[in-house]
């Protein structure tokens, strides 16, 4: 299975060792997101080291290995898919996810129940 997980996915998965974790492990779930997801954990480490209670080293240690389960997209490929996403993101700030969901005709993983609100692509939460 195929599917775009958003920041809030990734985000819960290095936070916590729980069911998201448990899934974005197994073996038969290729995970992607929009480029530049690394760029913004990093914009937001100090909160997210916090949250976690890890310290700094432990924090980057587990943020790579998540990573290391997430292909990163890059713009060139899901870029085409701008203006179609645009227009089915419920949420202006989303629509990179929905245009790697396009671009890879896949579903996006997120716990927002607002990305539900369009009928393009498929949005499944952890259960």
């Amino acid at each position: 299975m195929e599917i775009v997980a958003d920041t809030n996915i990734v985000v819960a998965a290095i936070l916590r060792s729980g069911l998201t974790r448990k899934l974005l492990f197994r073996n038969e779930i290729r995970v992607f997101s929009p480029e530049n997801l690394r760029l913004e954990l990093e914009e937001h480490a100090a909160e997210f080291i916090k949250k976690s209670g890890f310290d700094e080293d432990t924090y980057q240690k587990v943020v790579n290995i998540v990573l290391s389960k997430v292909s990163e997209v890059p713009f060139e490929e899901y870029g085409r898919f701008e203006e179609e996403a645009r227009k089915v993101s419920p949420d202006a700030e989303d629509w990179p996810f929905f245009a790697v969901a396009l671009q890879k005709q896949c579903a996006l993983w997120s716990n927002e129940k607002r990305l539900k609100k369009q009928e393009r692509v498929a949005v499944y939460n952890a259960e």
